[in-house]
């Protein structure tokens, strides 16, 4: 067996959940071959440590490689410490980061893939491979983070839209991603729009233009973040995660009334007005130039938290009793405030 695109050091999150060693590395031969570490590695505590892995065949034939793994925390991962993808561009996360990363509040940054990794995973998909693999997809992809979801849309980059990551997501969340998370489609710079091909095999075209994005140099768009946030109200807003008090009590100061007819000022002075999801509300909060947009509905468990991470900590504690298989945690609006609850999944 010969490795493909071997990483000497792989960096991963302290107690990332679905964490899989031998799901970093791809082994090719013409015979089954499988990919193994020779020992477990434990990735509790934040350290770098070795292990060795190693390629195999149905004969008995093998190669090995040392490599390294430094395990990093939260904060690492706050201040820029970039993850390593396994070989389909997923990244296994600790619970709590994984939620942060779906709703902006961190930034997860993820190295590229080495040219050998990624020639091999695209020939993977389009059953181009001459022999046989190691590679082994994971069973559920929504327990991993992929940030290709989110910043790889054809040519349409986040840096390209020139919008930090919490837009970037939002605007593809609401634009450009079909139920199943997938991207509808490629950007086509000459004619201004996403195209692509449906389940059903027929073509399609979304309208770049009624996105908000206009051509410019290249194959970068122009102007598309100032006209989608006109499109949408918002103005100029900055929707940095880094700044609002979202969970926080009510700072007080002065309320600016609003001058679009959809905004209001509710009992607690914070400005609302109808969220584009179901279920939810848009709220700026006094002091904070962000709309966030917050669930209203109440879940089965009924109780709110501060912070997500009380809110997670009570579900670990409670699920050995609640009868649930699993959980998840969302927002509540609630007095005044950002808030946290518990979704029990029978």
């Amino acid at each position: 067996p010969e490795f493909v695109g071997f990483r000497d050091t792989i960096t991963v999150e302290q107690n990332a959940e679905g964490f899989d060693l031998s799901r970093y590395y791809l082994a090719e031969d013409k015979s089954k071959v499988t990919v193994e570490s020779k020992k477990e590695t434990d990735i509790s505590k934040a350290e770098t440590q070795t292990n060795t892995i190693v390629g195999m065949d149905e004969f008995d034939n093998s190669t090995e490689k040392e490599c390294e793994i430094k395990v990093v925390t939260q904060e690492d991962i706050k201040n820029g410490a970039k993850l390593t993808p396994m070989v389909d561009g997923n990244v296994p996360l600790s619970k709590d980061t994984l939620e942060k990363a779906k709703s902006g509040d961190i930034d997860v940054q993820v190295e590229d893939l080495n040219e050998e990794l990624k020639t091999a995973y695209t020939n993977i998909k389009e059953d181009k491979v001459n022999g046989t693999t190691s590679f082994k997809k994971v069973e559920d992809e929504d327990k991993f983070f992929n940030r290709d979801a989110f910043t790889n849309t054809g040519n349409i980059s986040m840096e390209s839209l020139g919008m930090d990551y919490k837009e970037y997501r939002e605007f593809v969340n609401k634009n450009l991603l079909d139920d199943e998370g997938h991207v509808k489609g490629t950007y086509n710079k000459d004619t201004n729009s996403f195209e692509g091909v449906d389940e059903n095999g027929n073509s399609f075209s979304i309208d770049a233009g009624g996105l908000g994005i206009q051509p410019g140099e290249g194959s970068t768009p122009a102007g598309a973040l100032e006209a989608w946030q006109q499109q949408q109200g918002n103005g100029n807003q900055s929707s940095n995660p880094n700044t609002g008090n979202s969970g926080q009590t009510n700072p007080g100061g002065t309320t600016t009334t609003p001058t679009d007819p959809n905004i209001t000022v509710d009992e607690y002075g914070n400005q609302v007005r109808p969220s584009p999801w179901y279920g939810c509300v848009e709220v700026k909060f006094p002091g904070s130039n962000i709309w966030e947009s917050i669930n209203t509905i109440v879940y089965n468990d009924g109780r709110f938290f501060d912070t997500m991470e009380a809110a997670c900590a009570q579900a670990e504690k409670d699920i050995w009793t609640s009868g649930y298989w699993g959980y998840s945690v969302d927002s509540i609006y609630h007095n005044g405030k950002k808030m946290y609850q518990i979704q029990w999944k029978a």
